[in-house]
């Protein structure tokens, strides 16, 4: 799953500049931007399905993002370090062998309900 899906889900994508924010990869990598107009809620969300240990992401290649025809407007990073200007790191995303448990013995819709219960996703 990459980015361009979860901006699928109402609530994640910014809809005005006064709510976007953008995605860094953490506090110390601030200019490492995973992805661009997030909601507060939208970056909450995808970090604690991280933390909850139902969620994993990688690095991968830009071009995965190009075939879904989005280009950021910004540098590609070359690797993981700090840098003066933002730099776009590109990530994709899965069900972690927890997650994927989980769905096995739930089906999508209790999960998305337990999930907003818990404030986990919007």
């Amino acid at each position: 799953m990459l980015f361009t899906d979860m901006e699928r889900i109402p609530g994640f994508k910014a809809e005005t500049y006064e709510n976007a924010h953008g995605f860094p990869l953490s506090e110390k990598y601030e200019n490492l931007v995973l992805w661009d107009w997030v909601t507060k809620k939208g970056i909450m969300s995808i970090k604690n399905l991280l933390r909850s240990d139902l969620l994993d992401c990688w690095g991968c290649s830009p071009e995965l993002y190009w075939y879904e025809g989005v280009r950021m407007n910004m540098p590609l990073a070359k690797s993981i370090r700090s840098y003066k200007k933002p730099r776009w790191l590109p990530m994709a995303f899965g069900l972690t062998e927890k997650g994927e448990k989980y769905f096995g013995k739930n089906n999508l819709f209790d999960i998305a309900r337990e999930l907003h219960k818990k404030r986990l996703v919007i």
